[in-house]
Formats: C-alpha cells, structure tokens, sequence
C-alpha cells in the first residue's frame, strides 16, 4: 500500500506543479484564525528571502524526502524547506496546518506554508545534492533534478517550522503500519473503552529534555483529546503514513509538560481515494472532544451552504484559498470527507456509545 501511493505521487508530481501556478499561495490574510505562534510563523514566513545568502543552508539527510535546513546568520536551524516529492505531500502538509487553526487547535500541530524558491537558492539547493543509496531518495533526488532542469528559476515547495525543542517518537503506539488498539491511549479514544480521567501519566520512551527537569506528564484526558483530534485531521485528509515508523511524536516540555505533536503530515493524499484508511481511522477513533466536533459540523454546515458564514469566512472560495486547497479535485475529497465524518460517524458514534463518544 505505501508504495503505491509513493508511486501516484511520484507520477502526480508534475501535474500537481501544474496547478499550483493558479492556486493563491501568497501572504495569509486575518481571516485566517490562528494563536500568537502562527501568527509569528505567517509573519516570519512573509518576510523570508531565501535568496539572501546570508540564510545558511543545511542538506537533509534523513528520512527519504530531500530539501534543506534553514538558519539564520550564527543561529540554529529554525526551519526546513522541502519539495513535492512521494514522501512528502506539500498540500497536506499546508492544509493539515491550516486547518488545525480553523479548528483551534494549532498548538498540537506544526507550521508549514507554501513557499517557492527562486533561482539563487535552487542553485544552491543543487549543488547540495549527492548520490543516494536509498531507493526513494535515489527517486525523490532525480525527479527534483528533473524539474529544475526544465525550469532553474522557481521550484515550489514548503517551509517548516523546526522547533527548538526536539521531537520524540513514540511509535509504540504503532504496529504493523496499523495503530497499535491495545495501547492505553488507543482504548481512551474508543467510545467503549475506559474514560480518561485527571491522572496524570507519561508515554513509555518520552524522556526529559533538559537534565534535571521533571519526567514529562499529562492528564489522560487531554492526552486522549490530542490523539483523537490528530487522528481526525488525518482522517480528513487521507493520512496513510501515520504509523509506519517517527511519524508519532511528542514534546517534553521544561515545566514536565507531555503534549503530542503532530509534526509530519505529508505522508497523506487530498485528491486520492484513500476511503480505506478513512475506515480505519474511523474504526480507531470513535470518541471525540466534543468542542471539535461542533467546530466541524460549523464548517460541514457552511461548505455545504446551509450557513452563510463560518468564522471570518463569508465565501466557500474564500475558505478554501485561506486552508491551501490546490485545486477542485483535493477539495471536493476533503468536503465528502467531512460530510461523511459529521453526517454519518459522530451520530452512528453517539448512537452507540451516548455520553462516551466524548471526553469529559
């Protein structure tokens, strides 16, 4: 399954370069709603000149998509730029994003927005490249050198906020590329499984950042909201790469805060059919924060047009241009989705379970 959708991703590639052109991609407006920190990325994302040498470039060397870290002058790394390629999905990482801020809950989310490189940093983009023993880096490499040879002036892609805290995997909730069900946040986020409560617990593998800071914890109950509101974003987005290894992660904080993450989103497809892991999702997740569901049923409301106005949005075209749709194909996905999600799974959930089908 994950190789063929690396293979129609490789194959929509060009296509999808092809349609970027007329999609909005340029400086946010307020409409879209967002906290202090997205409000800093946008306003840092806006002022970014990757074509000023003085930004120190840093080849990725890991994982099996390629681009570069970004650091300004003597600074650390504060972010990463990445091309399309099949281990990364450039319009499901934006929209992920993005739509973590529509539905308030950005913080659990990590920053990236559309950014198009001009031909001074592609030429330093591609003189950083090297040969490849990895199958899919070796692929991601050449198609990329591909592009910039039929056009050394612009190449889209995505900046990423690299935060300064460190990630930390807990794939222990995985298995097989499936979730792991018999973990225990697996079962708080199943209407039928045991309730969250204010316990406070760790995540086996999670450790403090900093020596001296105490063991990272949270209550189960806002550890199962954060699972279950990332697994609903991935539903609605066509994630299939969610559990196939660091792709699950948490932040220890200084203040022994344990909060989850969800970092990388580009293993997801908006314009496939990818009802099968829709399904699965929905056999995982049948337990909600309620405030989000509300949130959806808003949107599902206003997109269908049985409401004039969601948020600060007054238009369908309006929202989708602010969320970073591309084009008709990956929104008209995105909407069945949702409508399925809000029409059918929440209330056969509420059938079923009544009051444990949401947190407390």
């Amino acid at each position: 399954m994950k190789d063929r959708f690396r293979f129609l991703y490789i194959k929509a590639a060009v296509a999808i370069a092809a349609v970027v052109q007329l999609a909005c991609t340029g400086p946010l407006s307020a409409d879209l709603p967002g906290n202090a920190g997205d409000r800093a990325f946008d306003k840092k994302v806006a002022s970014l000149d990757l074509e000023d040498r003085s930004y120190e470039f840093t080849y990725k060397t890991s994982g099996t998509s390629i681009g570069f870290k970004v650091a300004s002058p003597g600074k650390r790394n504060s972010g990463m730029w990445v091309p399309e390629c099949s281990a990364t999905n450039l319009e499901a990482e934006v929209v992920s994003y993005r739509l973590s801020r529509v539905l308030g809950v950005s913080e659990n989310f990590n920053p990236a927005s559309y950014y198009e490189l001009g031909p001074g940093a592609i030429s330093r983009f591609k003189s950083m490249m090297r040969s490849e023993k990895n199958k899919w880096r070796r692929e991601n490499t050449g198609k990329v050198r591909s592009r910039i040879s039929s056009n050394s002036q612009t190449l889209f892609g995505i900046y990423k906020f690299r935060h300064k805290r460190s990630s930390q995997d807990i794939s222990r909730l995985a298995s097989g590329n499936r979730l792991k069900t018999s973990h225990p946040l697996a079962r708080f986020i199943r209407g039928d499984g045991p309730m969250p409560g204010t316990k406070r617990i760790g995540v086996p593998g999670v450790r403090a950042e900093a020596s001296g800071a105490p063991s990272p914890t949270e209550s189960e109950a806002v550890l199962a909201s954060q699972l279950s509101t990332m697994f609903v974003i991935d539903m609605l987005t066509g994630q299939w790469d969610r559990f196939s290894g660091g792709n699950i992660e948490a932040y220890a904080h200084k203040d022994g805060r344990l909060q989850l993450i969800s970092r990388d989103n580009g293993g997801a497809s908006l314009s496939w059919n990818t009802s099968a892991w829709y399904n699965r999702y929905a056999s995982w997740v049948t337990r909600f924060d309620r405030q989000l569901v509300e949130r959806l049923v808003a949107l599902d409301q206003f997109l269908s047009g049985k409401e004039g106005k969601f948020e600060n949005f007054t238009s369908v075209d309006q929202f989708r241009k602010e969320a970073g749709f591309l084009s008709d194909r990956s929104f008209g996905k995105f909407r069945g989705k949702l409508s399925s999600f809000c029409g059918t799974h929440v209330p056969k959930c509420e059938k079923r379970y009544g009051n444990g089908a949401y947190f407390p």
